[in-house]
């Protein structure tokens, strides 16, 4: 009707109805609730990533954490989108001093991975905090009570030394130990006792034994466990590498880039194995036709 819109322009009442316009969706951007998401999440999975949120947040984690977590696993490649890989992925990371918590993580519940940690720590396989509460005696203690190393062929001469018999009593004790965790039926549990332990108590010297390249080692032990187990327990080792690799004092730079090249590889060896029993499992149904 104004017969200034024919000519392309717009009358004063139309420029504030664009105003108010403008101004009510601004107004209404503000208060809309901000929603997190990750780079890749889709738009129809909204939901089911604000549940996870929620269930995790409910065990104790705080958001931020979450969402931290959540990234991380993104930046590795690894599955963040289910509850209990990303569980799992956050349980064996080693305890930071600015994490923040809603609520004390509980120590027990009523899953089956804290359950069977429980039996772990019921039955002495589970590292403790410290070296000394995995009743492995230090070489001090061992020299000042006089320890000495006895075998079932003690008629053969003595050809080392007291000294050098009660390190390798030491050095065995711990891999035992190192190993009997490694080889725990819980594999999640096992990588996150391993990790803490790191995390809190190993010394360089112990580190070095855990990561022998003995087929009997559990560093060894835990990357061919991962490899082969059906289900993906990829992230929490690759966790526990950048726990080893922190403690030799690498830049974290090289850290995060060594743990990707690596998580290309150890993802990819998983798929092949998965691949293999999965044509294994077709050729045995066609030979049973």
């Amino acid at each position: 009707d104004n017969p200034a819109t024919s000519n392309g322009c717009l009358s004063k009442s139309q420029k504030k109805r664009m105003k108010q316009k403008a101004a009510k969706m601004r107004r209404e951007a503000k208060e809309a609730p901000v929603v997190a998401s990750l780079h890749s999440a889709n738009k129809g999975s909204l939901n089911s990533y604000d549940n996870l949120r929620q269930d995790l947040n409910q065990l104790g984690y705080s958001y931020s954490e979450i969402d931290r977590t959540m990234e991380e696993m993104w930046n590795l490649q690894l599955q963040y989108d289910e509850r209990d890989a990303v569980l799992a992925f956050i349980r064996s990371r080693p305890i930071q001093k600015d994490m923040e918590t809603t609520n004390p993580i509980p120590e027990e519940s009523a899953s089956s991975s804290t359950a069977s940690s429980s039996h772990a720590a019921a039955a002495g396989v589970e590292l403790q905090a410290a070296t000394t509460s995995m009743s492995i005696p230090s070489l001090d203690q061992i020299e000042t009570a006089d320890y000495a190393v006895t075998t079932q062929e003690e008629k053969v001469p003595e050809i080392k030394s007291k000294k050098q018999e009660t390190e390798e009593a030491v050095s065995m004790g711990l891999k035992e130990r190192l190993s009997m965790v490694a080889d725990f039926e819980n594999l999640a549990d096992a990588i996150s006792a391993l990790t803490e332990w790191i995390a809190k108590a190993a010394n360089a010297a112990e580190i070095e034994e855990m990561c022998s390249t003995t087929s009997n080692s559990a560093l060894y032990i835990v990357i061919r466990r991962s490899i082969m187990d059906p289900s993906s327990k990829i992230a929490i080792l690759l966790n526990l590498i950048a726990t080893i690799l922190k403690s030799t004092g690498l830049p974290p730079t090289i850290v995060s880039f060594s743990v990707n090249q690596l998580a290309k590889l150890l993802n990819l060896a998983h798929m092949s194995v998965k691949e293999t029993d999965s044509n294994a499992g077709e050729k045995n149904i066609h030979n049973h036709r």
